[in-house]
């Protein structure tokens, strides 16, 4: 367990300077406060989940004896690209439909219906559901495929 933990350092790289190319890109564009807010939670959730997803299908489907240029066209790369994609498209529309709700009452300085304010919270509570399950899941998978094979 310790060496996974060693390994596991370089990742918090990445969502650590997407994390902070959205602030400042949010705080360069006079984003709103909430805004800024849901944006940074939603890319820290979405970069573990991805680099979750990714981690845990390169242990599923390894080829370690292969040309790492080729990584991206096999099996484990093509079945990343597509779950990766359609997991960013979930997030999208789960963080997107409250965000551009809110903008549109601030425009209109308008309230919330009732329906609104039930769904908007479910809708973001749903993406990190989301984000945590597609990480937590791909972590075990990964885990239970480098135990089968040892």
């Amino acid at each position: 367990m310790v060496g996974v933990c060693r390994s596991a350092r370089p990742l918090a790289a990445y969502p650590g300077t997407t994390e902070m190319l959205t602030v400042a890109a949010n705080q360069f564009l006079g984003i709103d406060p909430l805004l800024k807010a849901m944006s940074a939670i939603a890319i820290v959730l979405m970069s573990f989940a991805l680099v979750g997803l990714a981690t845990g299908l390169g242990a599923r489907y390894p080829r370690f004896g292969a040309d790492p240029s080729q990584a991206a066209g096999s099996y484990g790369g093509v079945a990343f690209m597509v779950q990766a994609v359609l997991f960013i498209i979930v997030i999208i529309v789960l963080v997107g439909w409250p965000s551009s709700v809110y903008l549109l009452h601030q425009m209109r300085r308008a309230p919330f219906t009732p329906a609104q304010q039930l769904l908007m919270p479910v809708s973001l509570l749903a993406a990190v559901g989301v984000s945590l399950f597609v990480w937590l899941a791909s972590m075990r998978s990964g885990i239970r495929a480098l135990e089968g094979m040892g």
